[in-house]
């Protein structure tokens, strides 16, 4: 068995996470606050922590997965039971939630302060896709070769992209990106009908 891993958020794509760990060796160790998320990582062959400040005493590298900036900024670094009051020199939060560029800029200025690197590299690519990833990474180099044996699990491309928040920017910015594109598409098969052209047809390759 492979070093520990902690992880926080036991979502779809956090449970996806798991399970790539686990078929690569390492001992997984999750928290959630949802109970029926804890139960079914006990089932999935994780143990669990009591707490996020306690998940950081047993791992060095933890990786987050949740839904909201705010889940994120609590989780890490927000209280006596956060990440950073448990966690030790030299460890790495990789966080591979979307958030804002200014959520991960601020905690990893906090993580800083007390020595433990912070990565911003949420995921490109649907739960299904899991170990074909693209991580688009904020942070510092050292810190990326020191998590990227965990990050090979469910990846196959961890592209730095800049400092801490950069990885949410490119992130964002491809949501952007093909929330155009799908509302061209949408004018694009509703011209066609205005047209009286079958939009159907328009599924079809045109040689």
């Amino acid at each position: 068995m492979k070093e520990p891993i902690g992880l926080v958020g036991f979502g779809i794509m956090g449970a996806a996470i798991a399970s790539r760990l686990i078929e690569h060796g390492y001992h997984v160790i999750v928290f959630d606050t949802s109970a029926a998320a804890m139960s079914r990582a006990r089932d999935g062959g994780c143990a669990t922590a009591i707490s996020p400040s306690d998940m950081a005493r047993r791992a060095r590298t933890i990786v987050i997965s949740l839904p909201r900036p705010e889940h994120v900024r609590q989780v890490v670094s927000s209280g006596d039971d956060c990440l950073l009051a448990g966690a030790q020199e030299g460890s790495v939060i990789v966080d591979t939630s979307t958030v804002d560029p200014a959520t991960s800029q601020s905690n990893a200025r906090a993580a800083q302060e007390l020595e433990v690197g912070y990565l911003d590299c949420p995921i490109l690519g649907r739960p299904s896709g899991a170990g074909h990833w693209t991580l688009p990474t904020g942070g510092d180099p050292p810190h990326i070769a020191a998590a990227e044996p965990v990050l090979r699990t469910f990846a196959a491309r961890i592209i730095h992209v800049g400092p801490s928040g950069h990885g949410n920017m490119v992130k964002l910015l491809n949501n952007l990106m093909f929330g155009a594109i799908n509302a061209v598409t949408c004018e694009f098969f509703a011209l066609a009908k205005c047209l009286c052209m079958e939009p159907g047809q328009l599924f079809h390759p045109i040689a």
